[in-house]
């Protein structure tokens, strides 16, 4: 179990750490939907390498996911009145797209992962696998934290201490 935990940790670490920073580059309504498309990789993985079968229900959902991320981009206007396209002058695209594809990636990964993990052990170990893998994740994305954050640690744990508690 514990190479898959290891993989899982990997790809929830870097999905988290990618996540935050795709926030810092570019809009949160384009990195939250690049987030749900990455479920269509265990999706297609399960098509392509499981063999599960596909219904017609799950193509159209398919085709309304593809479909949403073009209305999404739409010229919609902001909630203070300023455009999508003049919005987008204060996001770095450049910087925001390879990190949005790595963090829809390896949230993608982590559904592949546990769907391998259940199928090589016929749906034994999940509890196990689950807390070693968010164990490591959660030491990684301390330890990172604690790099990155260590000028703001006060402010981050006085804001954040109840509401991670509570999580």
């Amino acid at each position: 179990v514990l190479p898959y935990s290891l993989l899982f940790a990997f790809a929830t670490s870097t999905c988290c750490i990618c996540g935050v920073l795709a926030l810092r580059y570019g809009p949160l309504a384009l990195t939250a939907l690049f987030a749900s498309y990455s479920q269509m990789l265990p999706t297609l993985y399960g098509f392509v390498w499981v063999k599960a079968k596909i219904f017609v229900t799950q193509l159209f959902g398919i085709a309304f996911l593809i479909i949403s991320l073009y209305l999404t981009n739409m010229g919609r206007k902001r909630e203070d009145g300023e455009t999508e396209a003049a919005s987008k002058k204060k996001w770095n695209f450049k910087k925001w797209l390879p990190i949005a594809i790595v963090m829809a990636v390896t949230n993608g990964m982590c559904g592949i992962i546990q769907t391998e993990q259940q199928r090589a052990f016929g749906d034994t170990y999940k509890s196990e696998f689950m807390v070693v893998a968010l164990a490591v994740a959660c030491t990684v994305l301390l330890v990172v934290g604690l790099l990155n954050e260590r000028s703001d640690i006060r402010t981050v744990v006085k804001l954040g201490a109840v509401p991670a508690v509570l999580t």
